[in-house]
């Protein structure tokens, strides 16, 4: 059984380790007389500027892996804790998982890791990624290979097996004949003496739900797995030492059937939602705005999905300068039930989530009040009304209820509420906007390329998730294209080909956290062509930025073509 375990849950601070999930998850395969396959990977905040980015020093992901191999090898401290159970030593671990890091870095990475556990376990045995997940730039699982060489030419001494996934890359993860990367990754370690090396296929599957892109029907996913698998042991049974199928259950009917979706600010009715039709699975909506052919069932018969944000004094009004105090949470809770059971047919796969207000604790909405303990107060008792609303009405079948976290202050004002509200428990998940900024405007509002504008608040991101341990939704993120009018306030301006870039690394990046669940792009299309803020992937006369095909591809896992 291939199981996370996830080193910031492990490790949050350096050397203090909570064993909990792990434990559980090796007492539970055991009982059941399996063997777990642990994925070790997700740098903590300590170690790394995001989960997805490899440790600044090797040495600590090392300290980490060779403790946990320690742990569950024959007579470690689990079974020593568990002597009721049999012994079913861990003895095989994945050295990370396919998140776009750099392969040289990984190889020492790895490399060092193996160190390090083979003094605390030398019979541990060690799988390493082959690079199936594609790098910006096209990168091939050919060059990972020969990057990792390169870097540490032994690299054999190092490994035991390779894991790849040719799940990851657009529509070659459903055909039944097996990917030619398998036959080209075993030539490459043949290359390099390492041909007696086995691959492991570690994530193959079909996903079966509503009819978009790359979902299909339990039909076609039992055919498909089937297939593959049947094409596997029939032309590739030499290669391969295991495969593991992605998952043994689904999620629940209101969950997300992606690591994390992908979508538009849309607000265009019936043009984008035609547009948008096979390409974005999400649109987010303004409830204040949606009107005629801008209401959810006009996307959701182009099989999107609608993540409604209520952002006013009503469900449908605008802001008040005297913050959220104003509303009133009684009220605002039924007229949102009675606004979902109207315009979203009381579906949740019509209308998945509804965030509560847009930007609360901003001033420019909802005036001087907004950054007041007191606001934060109202919003901590609006959460809770909302939750219980719609949950009186539709149980486990409800929407997502999504809170703001608009920044780290805002964040500990609400969650830590002096109206004793656990808001913890009347979330389903936090909402971000984590816009880069123009904090380094150069003339006529250029951007510089590299610096924290181009990249997202990304620390915004991480922030949310670790101090209510939520998944997050970013519902707006995004890069002006208004060279030489100014700073446009959340963005320096770029040229189409850098925000495509900024686009394509932003979702790659949150995709690979694990944790976050939607981003949505501001926006569809920019606004008039003589203002400040060209967020758009389409021009205002329609025109299609390179920005739409690096958001597309992306929500694909696909090589940029456009970056």
């Amino acid at each position: 059984m291939r199981e996370d375990f996830t080193w910031a849950r492990a490790e949050p601070r350096p050397g203090r380790f909570n064993w909990t999930s792990f434990d559980h998850a090796v007492r539970s395969a055991t009982t059941a007389g399996l063997v777990v396959l642990p994925v070790l990977y997700g740098s903590p905040g300590w170690a790394a500027p995001a989960p997805s980015d490899l440790p600044v020093h090797s040495s600590a992901y090392a300290a980490f892996v060779a403790a946990t191999v320690r742990r569950y090898a024959t007579g470690g401290a689990f079974w020593r804790a568990n002597p009721k159970l049999p012994v079913r030593a861990v003895g095989w671990y994945q050295l990370w998982n396919d998140h776009p890091v750099h392969p040289a870095a990984y190889a020492r990475l790895a490399a060092a890791a193996v160190i390090a556990a083979r003094q605390a376990n030398p019979t541990a045995h060690f799988v390493i990624e082959g690079g199936t997940y594609y790098l910006p730039g096209s990168r091939t699982e050919a060059d990972w290979i020969e990057s990792m060489y390169a870097e540490v030419p032994h690299l054999g001494k190092y490994f035991d097996a390779l894991a790849v996934q040719p799940t990851a890359g657009g529509e070659a993860r459903y055909t039944s004949r097996p990917p030619d990367p398998l036959e080209q990754i075993h030539l490459q370690l043949v290359a390099h003496g390492d041909g007696h090396k086995p691959l492991w296929v570690t994530d193959i599957g079909r996903q079966s739900c509503r009819a978009f892109g790359r979902c299909g029907t339990e039909a076609q996913e039992a055919a498909s797995v089937a297939s593959y698998l049947k094409s596997l042991e029939t032309n590739k049974r030499s290669l391969l030492a295991a495969v593991f199928v992605q998952n043994l259950h689904d999620l629940a009917p209101n969950q997300y059937r992606y690591s994390a979706l992908v979508g538009l600010n849309g607000d265009w009715g019936i043009f984008s939602a035609s547009d948008m039709e096979g390409v974005f699975p999400t649109d987010r909506l303004d409830a204040s705005t949606a009107r005629g052919t801008e209401y959810p069932s006009t996307y959701n018969r182009d099989g999107i999905d609608v993540i409604v944000t209520m952002p006013g004094v009503c469900p449908t009004c605008g802001y008040s300068k005297t913050g959220v105090s104003a509303i009133d949470p009684i009220a605002w809770s039924s007229q949102a039930v009675s606004w979902y059971r109207t315009y979203c047919a009381s579906s949740s796969i019509n209308c998945p989530a509804i965030e509560v207000l847009n930007e609360p604790d901003g001033s420019w909405f909802w005036g001087a009040h907004a950054v007041r303990q007191a606001n934060a107060n109202a919003y901590a008792k609006l959460l809770q009304d909302v939750y219980t609303a719609f949950h009186d009405v539709y149980g486990s079948d409800a929407p997502k209820i999504l809170g703001a976290y608009d920044s780290a202050r805002w964040g500990l004002e609400v969650w830590s509420n002096t109206a004793g509200i656990p808001v913890n428990s009347y979330v389903d998940g936090v909402v971000v906007h984590p816009y880069g900024g123009d904090a380094n405007c150069g003339p006529g509002g250029a951007g510089v390329p590299g610096d924290a504008s181009s990249e997202g608040n990304r620390g915004q991101v991480i922030a949310a998730h670790e101090q209510t341990g939520k998944p997050v939704w970013v519902t707006e993120v995004g890069w002006s294209t208004a060279l030489r009018r100014g700073c446009a306030g959340d963005s320096e301006q770029w040229t189409y080909r850098q925000q495509a870039r900024s686009i394509y690394s932003f979702v790659m990046w949150a995709r690979a956290t694990g944790y976050v669940a939607a981003i949505t792009y501001y926006a569809y299309r920019n606004g008039a062509d003589t203002g400040q803020q060209q967020f758009g992937v389409e021009t205002w006369g329609g025109t299609k930025k390179p920005g739409w095909t690096a958001l597309q591809e992306a929500a694909n896992d696909q090589p940029c073509t456009v970056c």
